[in-house]
C-alpha cells in the first residue's frame, strides 16, 4: 500500500465513513497559505487555507492558530489529496486584499491595518497628528500638544501606523 493509500486508509478508519468529506483536525504549524495538522496520530502536510487555488491577489486568507482545532474539507472526491480548511476556531490574523485594499486584523500585534493604493490609514493620521502638533498660533489657542500625542499614543495601539 504507498502512502497516498495508507493516509486515506487511516482518515477513513478516524471518520469512520468510506468517504469523508469533512472531519476535524489540530494544528501543528502554518507557513503562509497552507498549514500541517494532525489527527490522532496521523499528520497531513500541504493543508490549505484558502479552497480556491489561483495565483490573483484578491483574496480572503484567514490564518488560524497554532494548535486550534480546524475543519477540513476533502476537496479531492475522498482521494484526500487536497485538502483545505474551511473553519477555525482560534484564529491568528485575517487578510482581505480586494485590488489595492487591504485590511487586515492581526492576533499578535493586536491591530488593523487598512490600507488602498499602498497608503496606511494608520499612517495617514498620524502624520495628519504630527502637522497639527507643530502649528503656532499667534492669536487665539494653540493646540492641546499633550492630548494630541495621547491621541497619537492610543492610535498607534489600534492601527498599524
Amino acid at each position: 500500500m504507498n502512502n497516498a493509500a495508507r493516509i486515506k486508509s487511516l482518515i477513513q478508519n478516524i471518520a469512520d465513513v468510506q468517504r469523508p468529506a469533512l472531519f476535524r483536525a489540530v494544528v501543528k504549524s502554518v507557513d503562509k497559505d497552507i498549514c500541517t495538522v494532525k489527527i490522532g496520530d496521523l499528520e497531513l502536510t500541504n493543508v490549505r487555507l484558502r479552497a480556491i487555488k489561483n495565483d490573483k491577489e484578491d483574496t480572503l486568507l484567514i490564518t488560524p492558530q497554532d494548535g486550534s482545532i480546524v475543519l477540513l474539507a476533502d476537496l479531492s472526491d475522498g482521494e484526500m489529496r487536497d485538502l483545505a480548511v474551511i473553519a477555525h476556531s482560534e484564529v491568528e490574523e485575517t487578510l482581505l486584499k480586494i485590488g489595492k485594499l487591504e485590511f487586515k486584523a492581526d492576533h499578535d500585534t493586536e491591530k488593523f491595518l487598512i490600507k488602498s493604493q499602498d497608503e496606511s490609514l494608520g499612517k495617514i493620521i498620524s502624520d495628519f497628528i504630527d502637522e497639527v502638533i507643530k502649528v503656532v498660533v499667534v492669536h487665539g489657542r494653540t493646540p492641546d500638544i499633550e492630548a494630541l500625542k495621547d491621541i497619537k499614543e492610543r492610535l498607534e495601539k489600534v492601527l498599524e501606523c
